[in-house]
C-alpha cells in the first residue's frame, strides 16, 4: 500500500475536522435536551405544589404561569 500523497492526507485531515465539530455540536445538543427536561420537571413539579396550596385536584395554566416565573426567578439568582 502506497502512502498517501499531501492532497489526500489534507482531505483525510479535514474530514476528521469535520466529524470532531460534528460530535461538539451533538454533545451541545444534548446538554440544551437536558437542560430543558430539567426545566420542565421543575415546572411540573412547582405547578403541582400550586395547585395543591390552591387545594385544585387539576393542574391549571395559572398554576404553570406562576410556577415558570418563581423558577425563572430562582435561576437568576
Amino acid at each position: 500500500m502506497e502512502p498517501p500523497d499531501s492532497g489526500e492526507f489534507l482531505v483525510l485531515e479535514k474530514l476528521l475536522v469535520n466529524a470532531s465539530l460534528h460530535w461538539k455540536g451533538a454533545e451541545v445538543l444534548e446538554h440544551v435536551h437536558l437542560s430543558f427536561l430539567l426545566f420542565l420537571h421543575r415546572l411540573a413539579e412547582e405547578a403541582r405544589t400550586n395547585a395543591f396550596e390552591n387545594k385544585s385536584k387539576v393542574i391549571k395554566p395559572e398554576h404553570a404561569i406562576a410556577a415558570a416565573k418563581v423558577i425563572l426567578k430562582k435561576s437568576r439568582g
